[in-house]
């Protein structure tokens, strides 16, 4: 199982930890790995339950006021949730050309963010992005953060 510890060892999460302001294991006041999140949070319900659903239980972790999925062997963090209904996902190579940092920035139901301390490789992910299957883009980020020889990116 996930701990958090584990977490904050994984080089690749880094960037995550700075973008939500945690600076170590001891400024996350409430950690859960293997979590099937509060019934209170609609958005963390979506992220686990219906964007992750395919993704082993074991990667879903609440971190206080954020929820992320992170793959259990690596403990490398592949999707983020945070507020009503933000969710960035960790594609690795961009799926589209220009800028790959403006692919974190944009209108959610939180209204403007802008998330681009996470870093390259990462993106807002909306539901309405894979119309067929809103699930598979959280697989294949599953199996891409599970690669012992994926590339660390840069920091």
């Amino acid at each position: 199982m996930l701990t958090l510890e584990a977490l904050f060892a994984q080089p690749d999460n880094h960037r995550v930890f700075r973008c939500l302001g945690l600076r170590g294991p001891g400024d996350v006041r409430c950690f859960e790995a293997g979590t099937d999140g509060s019934p209170f949070d609609e958005g963390g319900q979506i992220f686990f339950h219906d964007y992750g659903r395919d993704c082993p239980d074991a990667s879903r972790c609440t971190l206080g006021l954020f929820n992320v999925m992170a793959h259990e062997r690596t403990a490398r963090i592949f999707a983020l949730h945070q507020g009503r209904l933000t969710v960035a996902l960790r594609r690795g190579d961009p799926r589209h050309g220009g800028d790959p940092l403006e692919r974190l920035r944009g209108e959610t139901f939180d209204g403007s963010v802008d998330l681009r301390a996470l870093g390259p490789g990462w993106e807002l992910f909306y539901g309405n992005d894979e119309l067929d299957d809103p699930g598979e883009p959280f697989r294949l980020a599953y199996e891409l953060a599970g690669r012992l020889d994926s590339v660390i990116l840069p920091r």
